[in-house]
């Protein structure tokens, strides 16, 4: 029951917006409740150094807490302005002993509100891309070196007829992070979703799309279940040979090449099977992210830095999905970048 309801209609109306902020108290009837009409925050005065820190208070449990709650700037004591300025420098590309020495703050400060942020960017671009529908999917697998944890492989997914980047994921080039990008994927598509992929000649492709687009399937009289793969799958890969002559090996993985043309030509692609705009867009992340590139010896100094900075490369690739974008629920761009600390998140 909407909290105004269960109170009587007189006292002081609400004039501040409570909007987007909910309750954090699990035993209250209201948690995780962000309509402004149904819980029953309140405001409850502004505190801090410079008196800008908007508290609220839930009525029904009476518990109080700040805007910040579940922000990368809960408790922190500098200025939003500078460490969002900061942020937005290392995603840019702007080296971390540079702001070290310009800004005021040490090297262990900054790498925890990176760390903060990587983390945070991580649960909204979650909380975002659900529930999408793609008709056709590329995958792709990037070099990159971090300098904690060595070599590793940053794995991208593209829709090429929206350009939208769905998944993320940053691991080592073996069938397990394969399975952990591919089941990353799926948690973020619609459940009857089943897109058209081609990919490169990774064997670990086959493995992880195989294992997750399926079902468990027991005929009358076995004891066991076995597992099915979706007939709706399509797998094309691209094999590309090098040597001393290069060349490209076209095959199917999973399905028929006759049903994959068709899907690429629905959308107006050639029916030959190309992974040209995955690979467009692993070339912009990777000259706009120093660590990505082939010929440097810039280190990401964290993994969460090679998340962001790819994050801020392909901004303006999702900015061209424009309307397309619109009919698969995901397009992120409609939050401004420089807004993505101020969004909280609450657990259902």
């Amino acid at each position: 029951m909407p909290y105004p309801e269960t109170k009587s209609a007189c006292g002081r109306r609400k004039t501040l917006n409570t909007g987007g902020h909910a309750c954090p108290n699990p035993a209250c009837a209201y948690f995780a409740v962000t309509d402004a009409g149904l819980h029953a925050g309140v405001g409850n005065g502004k505190r801090g150094q410079r008196q800008d820190l908007q508290y609220w208070k839930c009525q029904a449990c009476e518990k109080k807490f700040t805007s910040r709650l579940h922000t990368p700037l809960y408790r922190l004591k500098t200025d939003p302005e500078k460490v969002i300025l900061v942020l937005m420098l290392l995603a840019n590309g702007c080296d971390l002993s540079v702001l070290v020495r310009c800004t005021p703050h040490v090297e262990a400060t900054v790498t925890r509100w990176l760390e903060r942020m990587g983390a945070h960017s991580q649960r909204l671009h979650g909380r975002i891309f659900q529930k999408l529908v793609f008709p056709l999917l590329q995958l792709d697998e990037l070099y990159a070196r971090v300098r904690r944890d060595g070599v590793l492989w940053l794995w991208v997914a593209l829709d090429p007829v929206a350009k939208v980047i769905p998944t993320l994921s940053l691991g080592s080039r073996t069938t397990e992070a394969a399975m952990h990008f591919v089941h990353q994927l799926v948690q973020s598509l619609a459940p009857s979703c089943v897109p058209a992929f081609t990919t490169d000649g990774l064997r670990a492709y086959f493995y992880a799309l195989t294992a997750h687009f399926g079902q468990w399937v027991q005929a009358p009289g076995e004891r066991n279940a076995h597992w099915q793969v979706s007939a709706k799958l399509l797998h094309g890969q691209l094999a590309k040979r090098k040597g001393h002559v290069q060349f490209a090996v076209m095959r199917m993985a999973w399905g028929t090449r006759a049903a994959l043309s068709a899907a690429l030509k629905t959308y107006g692609f050639s029916p030959l099977m190309q992974t040209a705009f995955i690979e467009r867009v692993n070339l912009t992340i990777r000259r706009g992210v120093a660590p990505l590139m082939r010929k440097t010896w810039a280190y990401a100094p964290l993994q969460y830095q090679t998340i962001i900075d790819s994050g801020s490369a392909t901004v303006g690739v999702e900015n061209m999905s424009g309307t397309l974008a619109k009919q698969y629920r995901c397009n992120s761009t409609g939050i401004p970048v420089t807004n993505y600390s101020a969004i909280s998140f609450t657990t259902p």
